[in-house]
């Protein structure tokens, strides 16, 4: 019969240790994605929020210029508003593109250019 000069309490001790540094690195691992996916949707969803602000504002301002605006001219504003942003904001993306693929570096999307 052999026997083992190895402490399985110790043993078992350093596996929890492992297991606990696995734990840990999977959720600063989940943290980091979490992080990248929240400044994806910043980036991309600040532009969109600002350019619609500024449409909205300019608008308004145009529809105040004749007197007071009623509850249509407000609706047809912010409707205008939100479709002028996002087409703002796609012009800007198409520039974007265009500025990258004739430095040559950047993404090559069907239909774009």
């Amino acid at each position: 019969m052999t026997s083992s000069v190895r402490n399985e309490a110790a043993a078992h001790r350093n596996g929890g240790i492992a297991s606990l540094v696995r734990v840990v690195r999977a959720f600063a691992e989940g943290s980091v994605v979490m992080l990248a996916f929240v400044f994806a949707i910043l980036l991309v969803g600040l532009p969109i929020a600002m350019s619609v602000r500024a449409v909205h504002e300019g608008l308004s301002w145009l529809a105040r210029r004749g007197g007071e605006m009623g509850a249509a001219t407000e609706a047809l504003v912010s409707v205008a508003s939100i479709v002028g942003g996002i087409i703002a904001t796609a012009a800007f993306a198409r520039v974007l593109v265009g500025l990258f693929r004739w430095n040559g570096r950047g993404p090559t999307l069907p239909g774009i250019g």
